[in-house]
């Protein structure tokens, strides 16, 4: 089974956290682990790390991409859209941890005088970690200090994931660039597709146009095709039919439900339409796909 990231009708990530009273996550993961090695694009309130083990593995924020290779990492802040995927077809190994703001914002004065200077920082979107520079180098060392600790150990206090929270969110301080305002042209068409995921993620199910999807970007057709182009590389009806097959699988696994029914359930509007896309797709045709799960 391929890995799939749990979202919310807003696009924002349900985090997994390891323990769900405490807000943070850890974990290794590999990008093959998705299915065409890229995951859905989303954001989260969590600060994020990701550091590659072995491999290369490509990153998307905000419609800018770039590549981490062996030894790197990326720090990606709170509330910025993005996606890792692979570019070549290799697979790559990494680490990755989130840590919500909840961690370092109990304290009204450090929420208020360097966490919230630190997500809300215009010009601190993301940040690529690299192995020749020495703050980031301890940096992705204390994140994967915390990884282990938390995931390898079995005799640890959550007062040390703490500090070590702390010590990373005081680098991260220690290093903020002068802000500079983001032009509000970006902003806007970050928001648009952020209301254009969440209308497809809570109305896959019903019949939806371009017109539907650019509406609820308050945006025209052609705009809206040109911020997924840009953002996602993808258009906007590839990334609902998409959406729409991943659905899909949970509903194969129940023999009461016929091919047929499992189209109309998840918004294609006759069973070949989605029997043609979902062999495109997973290059298995629906039945075949079921005698597999079996």
């Amino acid at each position: 089974m391929y890995y799939s990231i749990d979202m919310m009708s807003d696009s924002s990530e349900r985090v997994p956290y390891n323990n769900p009273e405490f807000p943070l996550y850890a974990g290794r993961g590999r990008i093959s682990a998705f299915r065409d090695m890229a995951a859905a694009s989303h954001w989260h309130d969590d600060i994020e790390f990701g550091i590659v083990v072995s491999g290369k593995m490509s990153y998307c924020v905000n419609g800018e991409h770039f590549m981490i290779h062996a030894g790197e990492g990326v720090f990606i802040n709170s509330r910025q859209l993005h996606h890792n995927y692979s570019s070549d077809g290799c697979d790559c190994q990494y680490l990755c941890v989130l840590i919500h703001p909840l961690l370092f914002c109990e304290n009204k004065y450090v929420r208020e005088n360097f966490a919230m200077r630190i997500i809300s920082n215009n010009s601190f979107a993301y940040t690529v970690l690299k192995d020749s520079n020495e703050w980031q180098v301890n940096l992705m060392n204390t994140v994967g200090m915390l990884l282990e600790t938390y995931i390898g150990n079995e005799d640890f206090s959550y007062f040390t994931l703490q500090s070590m929270s702390y010590q990373i969110i005081s680098m991260l301080f220690q290093h903020l660039p002068t802000e500079e305002k983001r032009s509000p042209h970006v902003d806007r068409r970050l928001s648009s597709l952020r209301n254009m995921i969440g209308y497809i993620q809570s109305h896959y199910e019903e019949r939806i146009s371009l017109s539907n999807i650019a509406s609820a970007g308050k945006v025209s057709e052609s705009t809206c095709c040109d911020i997924f182009r840009h953002q996602l590389n993808q258009t906007p009806i590839f990334y609902l039919n998409r959406y729409r097959l991943e659905k899909s699988l949970s509903l194969m696994t129940q023999p009461e439900l016929s091919v047929t029914e499992i189209a109309y359930a998840v918004g294609f509007a006759n069973a070949s339409y989605f029997a043609e896309t979902f062999r495109k797709h997973f290059e298995l045709s629906p039945s075949e796909y079921r005698r597999s799960r079996a």
